[in-house]
């Protein structure tokens, strides 16, 4: 996806139109980049013998993604992500994030060349968390990878009254973690895979 600027004046298909020297410029040679990017990315699938289908699409690049996912009914998306962190993240408002929040299937974020052979399923106590199961038990088998399934704690700040005074203790909420790894370990049994299970405390998303 080439994005496209707020700022931009005329139409797209004759960008010289009302638009300034400069912006023409960078137009031009966000073009040009994401020609070479197709360019390289042709290259590195024939290695694998996969003749890849390529799409380039102007706009905002969460929208358009996840419109050409809509249009084509995908069973995965891939993307590469920078890992910014919670909140650099969140200020930034990354297009990975926007993309797996409203992705109409499974996103798969890649910030590390490595192969899959360990996954970290993140569980709650939620039909969700048993799709992700399932899911995961697919690609799995397909690579030979462990499972592990996690459940946090939650630590919810508490205020206890006392006679004249109060105190604010830290509460486990244990029962919900337990119940998630109940409700996703039959869908471990049912997929026919086994998993590790463990419990954390603290913030989900930290943990």
């Amino acid at each position: 996806v080439v994005p496209s600027s707020t700022e931009w004046k005329g139409p797209l298909d004759n960008p010289t139109v009302a638009c300034s020297i400069a912006r023409v410029e960078d137009f031009e040679k966000c073009v040009a980049d994401t020609s070479a990017l197709v360019s390289k990315v042709s290259t590195v699938m024939a290695r694998s013998d996969v003749s890849p289908t390529v799409t380039v699409k102007i706009g905002k690049p969460a929208e358009r993604i996840n419109s050409h996912a809509e249009a084509t009914k995908p069973s995965l998306i891939i993307m590469g992500t920078r890992g910014l962190g919670r909140w650099k993240g969140l200020l930034l408002g990354s297009v990975s994030s926007r993309v797996a929040r409203s992705a109409p299937c499974p996103v798969l974020l890649v910030n590390q060349n490595r192969r899959i052979d360990n996954i970290l399923v993140a569980v709650d106590d939620t039909d969700a968390s048993r799709n992700a199961v399932t899911w995961t038990a697919f690609l799995a088998k397909a690579v030979g990878a462990r499972v592990t399934l996690l459940a946090v704690n939650v630590i919810v700040p508490t205020i206890l009254p006392m006679p004249g005074d109060y105190e604010i203790v830290n509460l486990q909420t244990g029962t919900l973690a337990n119940q998630a790894l109940e409700l996703c370990r039959q869908a471990v049994a049912d997929a026919g895979i086994e998993a590790k299970e463990m419990t954390e405390a603290g913030d989900p998303t930290e943990r």
